[in-house]
């Protein structure tokens, strides 16, 4: 059966949060779009596509049992089967998804992963370190941002560790795309932990090292089972943020406008529908 159901999975911080609500609540379609044009350009291409809104930066835990529940519901419908495309940390929540509700993974197709920390990123490191935790939890009260912790490499590898052989062994098909940027073309916000990562760990979107978004080409269980995880290439140099369709001035230096970005972006997105 063709997979026609398409999930979005977004990242921690999510920037579109009060529009996103408005969305949900209001069903108003205002301001900012997470997927810029991406969701839209699938549906006129006959995909059903669902943007769940979970938690803002809350811890995986919380933010993967918030994306069970938007996955069962689309289940009970008989939309099935699902292919996820997550973004950032919204790809480590699909992957503990799986991992926890062993049944949902007979629903998903495959999981898609563009720009996911899969080993974590050294900034999380160096901001944790910095004072990071004391920050967290002096604004627990007011928000929760647990999630930080949760893109630091130790935390990473303890969950690539423990999630191994459940991935290893579901039906689930995996791919990762990473993508990377220079640091005149990535927008100014992420050029402080693009010289970061730089140093630390090479190239990378201005967030996420490229050898954390690859993720590795098999995954080993220990009895010997070993899957293989597909990686791809996004298709044009691109920071974390043009990832999910922003463009922004910085692209000009190479010479791609703003209607050229958002054809090969979203153009991409439905080849990762259509091949899923």
């Amino acid at each position: 059966m063709p997979t026609k159901t398409i999930l979005l999975a977004h990242g921690i911080f999510r920037f579109d949060k009060l529009s996103a609500t408005f969305r949900e609540e209001f069903d108003a379609d205002v301001g900012l779009h997470y997927f810029d044009g991406i969701a839209e350009h699938l549906r006129q291409h006959d995909f059903d596509v669902h943007e769940p809104n979970v938690s803002f930066a809350g811890s995986l835990s919380t933010r993967a049992a918030n994306l069970t529940d938007r996955l069962k519901t689309i289940i009970g419908s008989g939309a099935t089967p699902i292919h996820i495309i997550g973004h950032s940390m919204g790809g480590l929540d699909a992957r503990k998804v799986l991992v926890d509700d062993p049944e949902l993974t007979s629903h998903i197709a495959c999981l898609t992963t563009i720009g996911t920390p899969h080993h974590g990123t050294t900034s999380a490191d160096r901001a944790l370190r910095a004072g990071g935790r004391i920050l967290i939890a002096a604004l627990s009260r007011l928000i929760d941002l647990e999630g930080f912790a949760d893109l630091t490499t130790a935390a990473c590898l303890r969950f690539n560790q423990s999630s191994r052989d459940a991935e290893a062994h579901n039906s689930v098909r995996y791919r990762t795309v990473a993508a990377v940027e220079d640091l005149q073309r990535t927008i100014a916000l992420l050029q402080p932990t693009w010289v970061q990562l730089q140093h630390d760990e090479g190239e990378s979107d201005g967030i996420v090292p490229r050898t954390s978004q690859q993720w590795d080409a098999t995954l080993l269980a220990s009895d010997g089972k070993a899957k293989h995880v597909e990686q791809l290439a996004f298709p044009i140099p691109a920071d974390h943020l043009n990832e999910v369709g922003l463009w922004d001035p910085a692209e000009f230096i190479g010479g791609v406008t703003a209607a050229t970005f958002r054809e090969r972006v979203c153009d991409f997105y439905l080849q990762l529908a259509r091949t899923a």
